[in-house]
């Protein structure tokens, strides 16, 4: 049996059994659900701390909402959008590309596994084991 490395479709990042589920949660929603796109994002704004999101990711959901045609999010019309990386930059208050894709990770729940903060709070690229790191330096 083989057996390879499961990532997203997007950044080919790891995916995590954690992330799988979410996905399967997401797609177990009843059929005719739908919720006002600016009411939820309200909630989101209001709940952030407790969901870890920033202000700046905050942002870029503002700026993806945006884009949604409807006030109504429903899963019957599809929940995707396609805005091009200039366009979305200008209606998330001019951030540069990025950043955004920071923040989008963010909003995905996922992080870069080639840039892990250190200690030091400097981003470098991540190596193999501790004990590779530390051959290294001394």
């Amino acid at each position: 049996m083989e057996s390879e490395p499961v990532t997203t479709p997007f950044g080919r990042r790891p995916m995590s059994l954690a992330m799988l589920l979410k996905q399967r949660r997401g797609e177990a929603i009843a059929a005719g659900t739908t919720r006002n796109k600016w009411k939820l994002f309200r909630s989101v704004c209001e709940a952030r701390a407790g969901l870890d999101v920033t202000d700046r990711a905050l942002t870029v959901l503002d700026a993806l909402l945006s884009f949604y045609p409807e006030d109504e999010l429903s899963s019957e019309r599809g929940l995707v959008v396609f805005p091009s990386n200039a366009q979305l930059s200008l209606r998330a208050r001019g951030m540069t590309a990025a950043t955004l894709r920071r923040q989008l990770a963010v909003l995905a729940g996922a992080t870069s596994p080639s840039s892990l903060p250190r200690p030091s709070r400097k981003r470098s690229p991540a190596t193999g084991s501790a004990s590779l790191r530390r051959s290294r330096c001394c």
